[in-house]
C-alpha cells in the first residue's frame, strides 16, 4: 500500500512540475526576466507550493511518512542556503513541523535497586520457588533510554452485531433468541484517548523484545508526574545518541573517580582519565527506528481491541443482550497528535542453565534478557525461572 501511495504522489508531483513549467514559460521567456537563477527560484517555489497543497489536501503525510524520493526531489528544487522539507534526520523519523521535540525522562532508580527489583520479582512470581543463582558473574546491566511514540486521539465508535436474549432471565439454561441489529449503534462519541493509557504508548525500537520493553512504561498513576519532569532533548544529544544522567551512572562515576585517585600518572594521563569518566556519565539513547506511521498502525490496532470490548459491554448493558456474536466495530478518528519520549530502563543480560542448539548439535549456556523500569514503578519484564529442586521439595511437603 505504501509503495503504491508513494508512486501516486510522485506521479502527481511530476504533473505539478509540468503544470508549473507551463505557467512559468511566459515569465521566463520575457527579456527582463530571462535570468536563469530567478527562473529556477520561482520555478522551485511554485513546485514546492503546489506539492505541499496537494499533499495536505490528500492527507498523505501520515501515510507516506516523508518518502525519501519526494525529499530528494524537493531538495534539488530548494535554493542554496535554505532547508528543504524534511531534510533533517529527526524530521525523516516523523518529527514534523508543529510537533513537540523529543523529550527524556530522567532515572529515579539506581542500578543496585534495579537488580533488587529483579530478584524480588522472580521471588514473588515463582511463589518463592525461584532459582537462587540467576545473577552470576556473567550478567551485565546497561542503563538505556528507550523511545516510545505517545499518541493522543479523539475517536468515535459504532457497532453492529447479532444479539442473543434469553426469554427467562432467571434461568441460565433458557435458550437464546438471536436477532440482528437493524442499524449501527453509537457506542462512543468523540471520546479523547490520552497518552497516559498503556495502549497509546508504542515502543519505537527493534533492539529489544517488545514484550520486555513494556516494563519501561510508567503506570497511569505515575505518568503525569514523569511527563512533568521530562526534559526536551537537545539536538546534540540526538546526534550523539546519549544523554547524561547522574543516577544511572553513579556507580560508574564512583569507580572512575576511585581509579583516578589511586592511579599515579602524569598530567596528561590524569586528564584523559577525567575525560573518560565524563563519557561514562552518559546513558545511551536507543535508536527510534520505528516510523510514526507504523507506530500509529500498532496503536490503532490496540484501540480497536479496546473498542471491541467496550462495544460488547455497551450492548449488554443498554440493549439487554445476554450474548453477542458477529460483532463489527467501525472506528472514526477525528484528530490525533504524537510525540516521542524516552523512558528510563535497565537492560539486563544474564546466563542461566543450558540449552540444546539443533543447528550445531551442541549444548550451550542459555542467555536471557530482562528490562527493569528506571522509574518509580520499577516494573520488570523477564522470563520466570523456578527452581526444579525447590519445586520437587514443595510437592513432597504438600
Amino acid at each position: 500500500f505504501c509503495s503504491a501511495a508513494r508512486l501516486g504522489v510522485l506521479a502527481a508531483l511530476l504533473l505539478l512540475i509540468g503544470a508549473s513549467s507551463l505557467s512559468l514559460h511566459s515569465y521566463c521567456s520575457a527579456p527582463s526576466n530571462s535570468h536563469p537563477d530567478s527562473c529556477m527560484l520561482l520555478f522551485g517555489a511554485a513546485v514546492r507550493h503546489h506539492a505541499a497543497l496537494s499533499l495536505k489536501r490528500a492527507n498523505t503525510l501520515d501515510v507516506l511518512d516523508t518518502p525519501t524520493a519526494l525529499t530528494q526531489v524537493l531538495h534539488l528544487l530548494t535554493p542554496a542556503g535554505k532547508q528543504s522539507y524534511a531534510t533533517t534526520e529527526s524530521q525523516q523519523k516523523g518529527y514534523r513541523h508543529g510537533q513537540p521535540a523529543p523529550s527524556v525522562v530522567p532515572f529515579t532508580v539506581t542500578p543496585a535497586a534495579a537488580l533488587d527489583a529483579f530478584k524480588q520479582f522472580q521471588k514473588d512470581s515463582c511463589f518463592r520457588l525461584h532459582a537462587g543463582n540467576l545473577l552470576n558473574a556473567q550478567h551485565k546491566l546497561e542503563p538505556l533510554f528507550l523511545p516510545f511514540w505517545l499518541f493522543e486521539a479523539t475517536i468515535s465508535a459504532e457497532a453492529i452485531a447479532i444479539l442473543g436474549r434469553r426469554a427467562d432471565k432467571s434461568n441460565l439454561r433458557s435458550p437464546l433468541v438471536w436477532a440482528k441489529m437493524s442499524e449501527w449503534k453509537t457506542v462512543l462519541s468523540e471520546s479523547k484517548l490520552h497518552m497516559s493509557e498503556p495502549y497509546m504508548q508504542v515502543f519505537a525500537s527493534y533492539r529489544i523484545r517488545r514484550d520486555l520493553a513494556e516494563a519501561a512504561k510508567p503506570s497511569e498513576q505515575t505518568f503525569n508526574r514523569l511527563a512533568e519532569n521530562a526534559v526536551p532533548l537537545p539536538e546534540s544529544a540526538l546526534q550523539q545518541k546519549r544523554y547524561p544522567d547522574p543516577i544511572a551512572t553513579a556507580e560508574q562515576l564512583s569507580q572512575g573517580q576511585h581509579q583516578q585517585a589511586t592511579t599515579e600518572s602524569s598530567n596528561n594521563s590524569s586528564s584523559s582519565n577525567s575525560s573518560s569518566t565524563s563519557q561514562e556519565g552518559h546513558v545511551q539513547l536507543d535508536a527510534a527506528d520505528m516510523r510514526q506511521a507504523v507506530a500509529w498502525q500498532l496503536c490503532h490496532r490496540q484501540i480497536m481491541h479496546e473498542q471491541i470490548e467496550t462495544a460488547v459491554q455497551y450492548l449488554k448493558e443498554h440493549l439487554s443482550a445476554d450474548e453477542v456474536k458477529g460483532l463489527q466495530v467501525r472506528l472514526k478518528v477525528h484528530n490525533r497528535s504524537a510525540c516521542l519520549m524516552y523512558f528510563p530502563a535497565y537492560h539486563l543480560s544474564y546466563v542461566h542453565g543450558e540449552k540444546y542448539t539443533p543447528s550445531r548439535a551442541e549444548i550451550v549456556p542459555a542467555e536471557y534478557d530482562a528490562v527493569i523500569g528506571g522509574g518509580p514503578d520499577k516494573r520488570v519484564g523477564t522470563e520466570l525461572h523456578p527452581s526444579p529442586v525447590k519445586s520437587q521439595v514443595s510437592v513432597l511437603v504438600m
